[in-house]
């Protein structure tokens, strides 16, 4: 089985060769060892560094720790002290501090407590704080005899932030004393490039890390590496653009590594994984089933000798079980800097560990130390960490060093699968495009198109072809032509519309109707090629986006007929007086004319006419003149499944065709997607032409805008505002046309955005 055909197979198909291939886990003594090493652990709990003795005290499960998570993320970038003090009023107003006072046995923590209370009491004071919050900080402060509290906060966090990393840059670690006595892994602090200047400037410092780290070695005679992460070199690192990769990326992965041959520098490459849910999960979805897969990999890297292997672990249990596998083997430890140390201290006594453990040491300056910080407090201050759990006297330690085949049955109730997450009904499902393989079939598949024509029609009963003007299509990605459109003379149009509603389709019964759009939902989902293709060509949308559309549509189908079901079946009752029975059923309306835009010729326009069939409606659609084949592609598809031509109607044409459907006489109802203006000149013409009042269904643009603060992360800025604003052109409703961005951060935010904007591509 390929890597590719695995990524989403079953985890319980795994499972029974997970348990055979770790069977090693039956041995006792590995168990044994772990309990031995918690236990260890907590008589010698004092020796613990700043950081664990923080984290056991402040984790996810209480409002505390998810303030100071918060606090961590935002406050060290904001430059002013007005909103530093709303953002500390913000997060710690409902924070009980008071609870953690002289709770924990590290002064650390009490310290950091009582300063984090200071706050606290302040942010309870509304009506003081909102009214002079100034003076009244000033007040305290001057009776406390402390910092001002935002800087005392502030200073915190610092102290938090340096227990992560080790140094601003390599001169502060050669000031380190007693550095030669660890291996490192040093990594450069960063999140994944945004633009081509990013990419550029953290390969500089991978070069200047090496060399850097290569002056150590040489030193000190050690042998410590550096950890390299590929977003971090190459701001499209994704499979769809795999040509750039080859070309921009792997050049600069071969220099940095012969670099580091060449100073003696061990080289870890991180690789930053991308993943998406649709058929299955591509990740384990329980803990115990992902430790289990961890040790059997450990397994089979023991049994190949030419690989020297590294194993990072703050588990005691994991510990203990690489420790027996790797009898006679030459392997080494990893633990973060900072965390763990009291873990390895008292496994090498008990173990009689001798294999050397590296050191994961981040480098860099505190702007760059949030994004890690927080995944680091989110992945250790979790309820299921070990780390959470190891020095917690409630935890038994026995149930703690259990292997995680002892864990699983507690584990087994499964989450939902990503087509089952709606109850009632399927997901849609999508197409996984970081899979070479994937991507392939897409081309194969669509390129069966290329040389075909449609010609699109306009689809009615009593159908007046006379004056009927044909027009070329031409693809809106490469010019060529990709079918034909007939426009029918506007002028035949009321006569051969005005006909009697559909009665046979009213009278087919809900569930016979959703039956129909269900069948069309699936025959969609399993051949979406021939739209994608269009989609691309006739709409101009990418590959993702062309996916993203059909699943929307075929959510459409789904959820609407779901709904409509719900809803027959339960007929209200309503109250009423002694002899009279009153009961509230819902019927179809009669004749809805739907128009859609080109911007979603699909989705929108699948879930306008399946709203209206769906409740019995006869349909008259017309699409934006813009996308009038896939229109015609969409409606064919319908009366292939089970749709009658009478039922719904297609009508191909510009916006003087719409304007000539919301003047017919036997309509009920209009759904319509587009401009403000269009829409006002619907509603005055169902106002004119019936003296009842027509229901119009309209959703039209909007200005949409993004305020970005300094509290905010720029590169996950960035990311959002290129999507909304770029993505598709900008061609949603939805899209952001406003940005509005804090003075102190408008430059380096407005740079990253460009060069990202740099990297799209067109065509």
């Amino acid at each position: 089985m390929s890597l590719s055909d695995s990524k989403f197979i079953s985890e319980s198909k795994l499972l029974p060769e997970l348990i055979q291939d770790t069977d090693f886990l039956n041995n006792s003594e590995i168990s044994e060892n772990a309990e031995k090493i918690i236990n260890a652990c907590r008589e010698n709990k004092k020796e613990r560094t700043k950081l664990d003795a923080f984290l056991s005290e402040y984790g996810l499960d209480n409002q505390e720790g998810v303030a100071l998570m918060c606090l961590a993320e935002s406050i060290l970038r904001i430059p002013d002290s007005k909103t530093r003090d709303l953002i500390i009023s913000e997060r710690l107003s409902e924070g009980r501090w008071i609870e953690h006072l002289n709770k924990a046995d590290s002064l650390f923590v009490n310290a950091s407590t009582w300063g984090l209370l200071l706050a606290g009491k302040v942010v309870k004071t509304p009506l003081e704080w909102s009214q002079n919050p100034n003076k009244f900080l000033r007040s305290i402060v001057s009776k406390s005899g402390e910092f001002p509290i935002r800087n005392a906060v502030i200073a915190a966090m610092h102290i938090l932030s340096q227990e992560f990393v080790m140094g601003r840059d390599f001169k502060d670690v050669n000031k380190i004393p007693g550095i030669e006595e660890s291996i490192y892994s040093f990594d450069m602090l960063g999140e994944a490039a945004r633009n081509q200047e990013q990419a550029n400037i953290y390969y500089e410092s991978y070069e200047n890390a090496i060399i850097e780290v290569g002056k150590i070695n040489l030193i000190k005679n050690k042998n410590n590496g550096v950890s390299i992460k590929i977003s971090a070199l190459c701001p499209s690192y994704e499979m769809r653009k795999y040509e750039d990769i080859k070309l921009n990326l792997v050049p600069k992965l071969i220099a940095l590594t012969e670099l580091g041959i060449s100073k003696d520098v061990e080289i870890t490459i991180d690789a930053d994984a991308q993943v998406s849910g649709y058929h299955d999960y591509p990740v384990f979805t329980k803990k115990s089933i992902t430790d289990l897969s961890y040790l059997a990999c450990a397994k089979k890297i023991f049994e190949i000798d030419s690989i020297y292997p590294k194993f990072a672990t703050h588990n005691a249990h994991t510990l203990s079980a690489i420790n027996y596998l790797g009898r006679n083997k030459n392997y080494e430890f990893q633990r973060l800097f900072g965390m763990g140390e009291l873990l390895y201290k008292c496994a090498e006594k008990i173990l009689d560990n001798k294999q050397p453990t590296s050191i994961y040491a981040p480098i860099g300056k505190y702007k760059d130390l949030l994004p890690y910080l927080v995944r680091r407090l989110l992945e250790n201050g979790a309820n299921s960490s070990f780390i959470n759990r190891l020095l917690d006297p409630e935890t038994d330690a026995a149930w703690l060093a259990s292997g995680p085949h002892k864990k699983i049955e507690n584990e087994r109730k499964d989450i939902p699968l990503p087509c089952n997450i709606f109850s009632n009904r399927n997901n849609s499902r999508g197409i996984d495009i970081s899979e070479m393989d994937n991507l392939e079939t897409i081309r194969t598949e669509i390129s069966k198109y290329k040389n075909k024509s449609i010609d699109a029609v306009s689809i009615y009963n009593n159908r007046n072809a006379d004056g009927a003007k044909k027009h070329d299509v031409l693809s809106l990605a490469n010019g060529n032509k990709i079918g034909t459109v007939t426009f029918d003379d506007p002028g035949h149009l009321k006569k051969s519309l005005e006909t009697e509603n559909s009665v046979n389709w009213a009278k087919l019964g809900v569930n016979e109707r959703a039956k129909i759009l269900v069948s069309i939902s699936d025959d969609l989902e399993s051949d979406p090629y021939q739209l994608i293709y269009y989609l691309m060509n006739e709409a101009g949308k990418t590959i993702q986006n062309a996916i993203d559309e059909i699943r929307e549509a075929v959510d459409f189908l789904r959820y609407y007929s779901n709904q409509m079901i719900n809803i027959e079946e339960r007929d209200q009752k309503l109250e009423g007086p002694t002899g009279e029975e009153n009961i509230l059923t819902y019927g179809p309306k009669g004749h809805f004319i739907c128009i859609s835009p080109w911007n979603f010729p699909v989705a929108i326009l699948i879930g306008q006419i399946s709203a209206a069939l769906i409740t019995g409606n006869k349909v008259t659609v017309k699409p934006s003149e813009h996308t009038s084949i896939l229109g015609y592609i969409v409606v064919s598809t319908f009366h292939k499944n089970g749709v009658p031509t009478d039922a719904l109607e297609l009508v191909l044409g510009d916006g003087l065709y719409g304007d000539v459907l919301s003047k017919l006489k036997n309509i009920n109802g209009v759904a319509f997607t587009g401009s403000l203006p269009t829409a006002k000149k619907i509603q005055n013409n169902l106002n004119e032409n019936h003296k009842e009042i027509i229901p119009l269904i309209a959703e039209t643009g909007g200005v949409n805008a993004m305020i970005v603060d300094s509290s905010a992360l720029l590169e996950q800025a960035t990311d959002d505002i290129v999507r909304s604003a770029f993505d598709s052109a900008g061609q949603r409703c939805s899209a952001l046309r406003v940005l509005c961005i804090q003075d102190d951060i408008y430059n380096d935010l407005l740079e990253m955005v460009k060069g990202n904007m740099q990297e799209l591509k067109i065509g």
